[in-house]
């Protein structure tokens, strides 16, 4: 399993918080999604063998939701 923090500037509230779980939370190999509003950063634990970070960014994106930048951990 890896872990990847995605910062993503336009979280503001609560909608936004279930907006980016509820896009990444059903792609294969997410095990967990979690939103921090007051740093504006979702933290994702997946299986780095079915998804990329690169997918995550493309998923967010098209929910209005560009990644700022990602640092695996």
């Amino acid at each position: 399993m890896a872990s990847v923090v995605l910062t993503v500037p336009d979280l503001s509230c609560d909608h936004c918080e279930r907006t980016v779980k509820s896009a990444l939370g059903p792609l294969p190999g997410v095990q967990s999604v979690s939103v921090d509003l007051a740093t504006k950063q979702v933290r994702v634990a997946y299986d780095d063998g079915v998804l990329t970070v690169d997918r995550m960014k493309e998923v967010l994106g098209a929910e209005e939701y560009p990644v700022a930048s990602s640092v695996r951990i």
